[in-house]
């Protein structure tokens, strides 16, 4: 079951970021399928995903900033 949910999240991130669907959609088809999902939850999760990520956003924004020229 742990695993499902691992599955379920990332394929939330994906879905948001990859492929662009908001998660009121996402929520409507995930209830389509019987799986109770809100929106809340989902948002949680990407909060708690930019939280982690955020270190890696710092350091390639200071790699970017710190070049000759932004766009070539």
């Amino acid at each position: 079951m742990r695993a499902l949910f691992k599955v379920i999240r990332i394929h939330v991130l994906v879905s948001t970021y990859a492929d662009h669907l908001p998660l009121c959609r996402q929520s409507e088809i995930y209830t389509l399928e019987g799986v109770e999902l809100e929106r809340s939850t989902m948002a949680g999760w990407i909060g708690q995903l930019s939280r982690l990520l955020a270190p890696f956003d710092d350091a390639l924004q200071r790699h970017v900033l710190a070049g000759r020229k932004l766009n070539g």
